[in-house]
């Protein structure tokens, strides 16, 4: 699975296969529809621009890059550096929010 980096502190899965949709020989994961997942990608960043939490891990990169130096840092570290501070930014009303989006869509699909 190829992935990259989305600007919003994770990265997105470039490859033609949604995360977490593939079939493993284990156990067969339910199939989600393309439009759901988009619409809560959609809320998602919205929620995060208005939470402020964009402008936060922006200028955490900046202090990172002004830390190491911008000839010393490459995307990859600025994002390994970023990551864990911009997971645990996430205001705790987004993730119940959509987790609640999740929990409907399934009950009413599944």
């Amino acid at each position: 699975m190829e992935m990259r980096f989305n600007g919003f502190g994770g990265a997105e899965n470039t490859s033609n296969k949604p995360i977490g949709i593939q079939k493993s020989s284990q156990q067969q994961k339910p199939n989600i529809d393309p439009e759901f997942r988009q619409k809560l990608i959609q809320t998602l960043k919205q929620r995060l621009v208005e939470s402020g939490w964009k402008a936060k891990v922006g200028n955490k990169c900046e202090e990172i890059i002004q830390q190491y130096g911008v000839e010393n840092i490459d995307l990859n570290m600025l994002i390994d550096n970023v990551t864990p501070f911009a997971r645990h930014a996430i205001p705790d009303d987004i993730k119940r929010e959509l987790l609640f989006q999740i929990q409907e869509y399934l009950e009413d699909n599944m």
